[in-house]
């Protein structure tokens, strides 16, 4: 984003900046690194209040992908009389 710091930024820059930032973060989502995002870079958050501060805001929310921090295997041994099935009931 240094690219656009000190610039006067337009509409068309708050939907490249968008761009830049979507692209990056569907990177990740394509390699499961998070479930889901949505950025938003416009005017409901650069306010006129905010330009004349000198602000550009961007907020990125994130949905992180979920991951197995405990397996769990469990083994029974059971008769060669038992059915799977019933084995099942056991454990």
């Amino acid at each position: 984003m240094e690219d656009y710091q000190f610039d006067l930024i337009t509409d068309s820059d708050l939907i490249v900046i968008k761009e830049k930032i979507d692209n990056f973060l569907e990177n990740i989502k394509t390699r499961k690194g998070i479930y889901d995002y949505l950025t938003v870079a416009d005017e409901t958050i650069n306010t006129a209040q905010s330009l004349d501060n000198n602000e550009l805001n961007v907020d990125v929310y994130l949905k992180m992908s979920k991951s197995a921090e405990f397996i769990t295997v469990r083994v029974a041994i059971v008769p060669l009389t038992l059915s799977f099935e019933q084995a099942k009931t056991i454990i």
